[in-house]
């Protein structure tokens, strides 16, 4: 759901991700990031959101200096939150497909993968 974020090797990153992962023991931690939760209930798709990109939020909220040191590309570059809009061999990495059954979600990746191959 987060699209693809990468991290250089090192002990920043160790320490980066160690502080998602705490950020995260809080279950309602998403909270801060999201005013309007209570209007998902849980099992709704969306409840939770923004799930783990929460965490690097508020990681990087407090530490300005990790920060600075981050590269945030355009919306709709590593993916597309409108699945009609993805293509394969497109500019778009991936496809954000909320609301689908695992069927349906399926199927279309059957159906991307097969027209790419072909």
């Amino acid at each position: 759901n987060s699209a693809v974020f990468a991290l250089r090797s090192g002990q920043v990153a160790v320490q980066f991700l160690a502080a998602v992962w705490a950020e995260g023991q809080a279950l309602l931690s998403f909270t801060k990031h999201n005013p309007g939760w209570r209007r998902q209930p849980p099992g709704h798709h969306y409840w939770g959101w923004p799930f783990e990109q929460g965490g690097v939020w508020s990681v990087l909220e407090r530490r300005e200096d990790w920060l600075r040191r981050t590269c945030i590309v355009e919306a709709g570059i590593l993916h597309s939150v409108q699945y009609h809009r993805w293509r394969a061999n497109g500019p778009s990495l991936g496809a954000h497909m909320p609301g689908m059954s695992s069927e349906d979600r399926r199927k279309a990746a059957c159906r991307h993968l097969a027209a790419s191959l072909s």
